[in-house]
């Protein structure tokens, strides 16, 4: 679970709920005075979403089976005469 910091500066401004599909939206708006503190939002956000997606990555990754040595094929079995004039 990921939690959002909203410092001095940042402030809610509205939030709505909606649900369809047995899936919910909340939908924050944020007021922030400073560019440094949404900048710092921004980043929090970004890394959020970022550690989401790299676990629903690797919930679908199926895990490997174990593979088989793979071997070169056998060498052809061709006759070498040289120079032979048939």
């Amino acid at each position: 679970m990921s939690t959002i910091f909203l410092d001095e500066h940042c402030t809610v401004k509205s939030y709505s709920a909606s649900s369809k599909n047995g899936k919910s939206m909340v939908r924050i708006e944020i007021e922030v005075r400073d560019h440094y503190s949404l900048g710092c939002l921004l980043r929090e956000l970004d890394r959020t979403r970022e550690e989401q997606q790299a676990d629903k990555a690797s919930a679908r990754k199926p895990k490997a089976k174990s593979a088989q040595l793979a071997l070169p094929p056998p060498p052809l079995r061709l006759n070498h005469f040289g120079d032979a004039d048939w």
